[in-house]
């Protein structure tokens, strides 16, 4: 028994309104009807297209394909489903009541076993699949159908947390439809990283265990950092004499602490520094990525006195000015 798609038999979009749906059949019905085309399949594809817009003119049906559309690859996979489902057709029954036919056949088995007389109810298949979560799966033996015991499909949730809370973990109480689920992130998180809740997922079916639920973690913006994998890249500010002389700068970490980074003599603005190790945590003892500081180099907004001296003698020299013209010079 395979899956057959309306909406290809007809040619027409899954989003295409009744009325395209009528125009379209009714087209293809005086192309295929077997008085006019002599095509030995054209009485088979007239049979499939008067299948189809039997099922996408009726809202109601429609609405049921549709909704198994999602849930058809897996049932399609139980065979045991389909051998039932012939070997209750053979059973002397009087089952066919009711079917409509074209051209002395009845309709497919797909169409006779989801809309017609095969044993099988579709509103309920598709009430258990909504309560589950997923797909339902079905065994059968001598009588009605009976789920088979199938694990719930997992789900995904993204979670958005701050770089603090990638580097040292956190805990996030999450809305699940109607439940609350209190999830525990690890440290060492990154952006994207799947965090596993196991047994948070959806309803088993046919009394199987839930499925598991998987966090996709979202890294919030941050005022000093940026992130690329598990380094953390920021500014270096640096005075003009730092620069040029060298010496220790004091950095505030991720996490509050603070390190000393010494800056080479003779630094140029946009001269990168990478301390290593010291970016973000890795995740379950994976090694850890790195800080990248890129030098800035500041000079004083309001300098005093002192300083602008400093600079004009700074000036006069780089110059080649001699000092004593200097000195003085520029005051008041």
């Amino acid at each position: 028994m395979e899956y057959t798609d309306y909406y290809a038999v007809l040619g027409v979009p899954r989003d295409a309104t009744p009325d395209a749906i009528k125009k379209s059949y009714r087209a293809l019905a005086r192309k295929l009807h077997p008085d006019v085309n002599k095509d030995p399949q054209a009485e088979e594809r007239f049979k499939r297209i008067n299948e189809a817009y039997e099922v996408l003119k009726d809202p109601e049906k429609r609405g049921k394909y549709d909704q198994l559309g999602a849930n058809w690859e897996e049932l399609e996979r139980q065979q045991d489903f389909e051998r039932a489902y012939r070997a209750r057709r053979s059973a002397p029954a009087g089952r066919r009541q009711g079917s409509a036919t074209f051209g002395g056949s009845g309709f497919s088995d797909f169409f006779e076993t989801f809309f017609g007389s095969g044993g099988v109810d579709l509103d309920e298949l598709l009430r258990q699949s909504e309560r589950s979560g997923g797909s339902v799966h079905y065994s059968f033996g001598d009588g009605a159908p009976t789920p088979v015991p199938r694990q719930g499909q997992n789900l995904e949730h993204p979670v958005d947390i701050s770089l603090e809370e990638a580097a040292q973990g956190a805990v996030r109480l999450l809305q699940l439809g109607s439940r609350q689920v209190e999830v525990r992130i690890p440290a060492g998180v990154a952006e994207g990283s799947k965090v596993r809740v196991g047994g948070e997922g959806a309803p088993g079916r046919g009394g199987g265990p839930k499925g598991d639920l998987f966090l996709t973690v979202q890294l919030e913006p941050h005022p000093r950092f940026t992130v690329k994998g598990r380094d953390l890249m920021a500014e270096l500010p640096v005075r003009d004499d730092q620069a040029v002389l060298g010496g220790s700068v004091a950095v505030q970490t991720l996490t509050g602490g603070s390190l000393t980074v010494t800056v080479p003599a003779g630094s140029q603005s946009g001269r990168t520094l990478r301390l290593r190790g010291k970016g973000l945590p890795g995740l379950r003892g994976a090694a850890a990525g790195d800080l990248l500081l890129t030098v800035r180099i500041v000079v004083p907004a309001k300098p005093s006195e002192a300083e602008r001296e400093a600079y004009r003698r700074l000036a006069a020299l780089r110059d080649g000015v001699p000092a004593a013209e200097v000195s003085g010079a520029g005051s008041g």
